[in-house]
């Protein structure tokens, strides 16, 4: 694919995008939020598709995955499952992938369906609670760079289960699905196993009667200590090999120096810190119109327990941005009252949406366009060439 053809389905895109916004705006047909979902949940996974991971992303590792899948027949993979059960759901899709010859179609389809799933939860909640063109707008914008571009098109799994989790607080809280919302949070623990921990505050807040208190807070505290220490104990001292993958994944959120490899990104983690703030904010606001917001109540002690795990940058990279798009959902139900005559606070969000969106483009351009040679790039000039030839 040459640059003329990219950049045509980039304006074509554009175009489609901006026709279903008027469209999204006529009337409440669901097949009007189904294609408007669709349509911008595709601009961005044919962004994705273009995406070049450098060979430290956690996308190249995922890449390999579907590599090594290329050569493995149905036995094959079932041994692969003997060995490690956890995140199941991956490891089905990437074999799938390694049979269609096309390693790209990895990124491509997981983006679609986070974003899809996200951006209608957006829109019908939206027209819902009747939401102006103007403020949707903005919101569509705070979806969309509400988590990294960068992390979700090379972390993947991660977000995907982030977003799926979301829909599922949504379902659960908003729609009262108890059952569909129950089977979307198994879901999302079987894509990625970082989905216990706020499956785990969920649990301790509805045993607590949705309601915030010293118990559960103590719990999590407790929890966090317990989990970090005595798993790794158990596998380094009695050799439990079935508790390897659980403490190897632990490894990557009790390193005392990961905040600090972060720095160097300065605008990132300034932007998760407001993202912790807008979202404090918001769920006060919420509550102060709606003061048995079971749904705010479990955003803020997901907060208290981000905080509580600090400082350990991938926390704060993942979940961040789960309580924050909970809190959009929050933003959404209050349109009604008192907030929307704030032009102040709608100013704020508008110029944090900005700067959301400044951020993301620029950490996600580098990667799909190469400007030493001024062209869309779909190679990297390393010895991982050859998957994109």
């Amino acid at each position: 694919m040459d640059n003329i053809q990219i950049v045509g389905l980039l304006i074509l895109y554009s175009i489609l995008t901006f026709a279903s916004i008027l469209l999204f705006n006529k009337g409440k047909n669901k097949i009007n939020t189904l294609i408007f979902s669709f349509i911008l949940a595709s601009f961005l996974s044919f962004t994705a598709y273009l995406f070049t991971p450098y060979q430290n992303y956690d996308l190249s590792r995922h890449q390999e995955l579907v590599e090594i899948y290329e050569k493995y027949d149905l036995t094959d993979l079932r041994k692969h499952f003997n060995e490690s059960s956890l995140e199941p759901i991956p490891k089905v899709y990437s074999y799938a992938i390694s049979k269609t010859g096309n390693i790209r179609l990895l990124q491509y389809f997981v983006v679609l369906f986070g974003y899809f799933i996200i951006f209608y939860l957006v829109a019908d909640y939206c027209k819902q609670k009747k939401v102006d063109i103007p403020n949707f707008i903005i919101i569509i914008v705070l979806a969309i760079f509400g988590q990294s571009i960068l992390y979700f098109y090379s972390g993947l799994y991660n977000y995907l289960a982030i977003n799926i989790f979301v829909f599922a607080a949504y379902t659960d809280y908003i729609q009262k699905k108890n059952k569909k919302a129950l089977l979307l949070y198994i879901l999302s623990m079987l894509i990625h196993t970082s989905m216990l921990f706020p499956v785990a505050i969920l649990f301790l807040l509805k045993i607590s009667n949705n309601k915030i208190n010293k118990i559960n807070i103590g719990l999590i505290i407790v929890g966090i200590l317990t989990v970090t220490t005595i798993v790794p104990l158990l596998v380094d001292s009695l050799g439990i090999k079935a508790l390897e993958p659980v403490a190897k994944m632990l490894e990557a959120y009790t390193e005392r120096d990961a905040l600090f490899h972060r720095f160097y990104r300065g605008i990132g983690l300034i932007i998760d810190i407001i993202k912790i703030a807008l979202s404090v904010i918001i769920c006060i606001i919420h509550r102060k119109h709606k003061k048995d917001s079971a749904i705010s109540s479990y955003v803020l002690l997901l907060i208290i327990a981000i905080l509580i795990m600090l400082p350990k940058a991938i926390v704060v990279i993942r979940f961040a941005s789960l309580a924050f798009y909970i809190s959009i959902i929050l933003l959404i139900d209050l349109n009604g009252n008192e907030y929307k005559k704030s032009k102040l606070f709608f100013i704020t969000m508008a110029l944090f949406a900005g700067i959301c969106a400044t951020y993301g483009l620029h950490s996600i351009l580098p990667n799909i366009w190469n400007e030493k040679e001024e062209k869309f790039t779909i190679l990297l000039e390393d010895n991982r060439n050859i998957r994109y030839q």
